[in-house]
């Protein structure tokens, strides 16, 4: 596999600390997918990652846009988190998440 094989890696958070995660995974040939609220913000501007704005930065609202994000990658893809609200809701909702993301949190 070479390094524009790879899969994409998302980011939950697409502010400040999302895209000081972005930068270095889009340097490495990792396509980054950034998850974000709906309202703008200068991150979304970087080309080392796409922006997702969800519908609402809730926790309904952020478990619905990735679970319809992971349905049109359609496979295990790295979720990583730069919010403390997105690791609650993801952990929370770890069995639904789990069928299109892989992320390790403790019991």
């Amino acid at each position: 596999m070479n390094r524009f094989d790879l899969p994409p890696a998302v980011v939950a958070g697409m502010e400040g600390n999302g895209l000081g995660v972005a930068r270095p995974l889009h340097a490495a040939g990792i396509p980054v997918i950034g998850v974000g609220a709906p309202e703008w913000n200068p991150a979304y501007l970087s080309r080392a990652v796409k922006v997702r704005r969800l519908k609402s930065w809730t926790k309904a609202g952020f478990i619905e846009g990735l679970l319809a994000l992971g349905a049109e990658l359609g496979a295990e893809t790295p979720l990583l988190f730069t919010k403390d609200e997105a690791v609650l809701w993801a952990s929370e909702s770890r069995e639904e998440l789990s069928r299109y993301f892989h992320f390790t949190f403790p019991p």
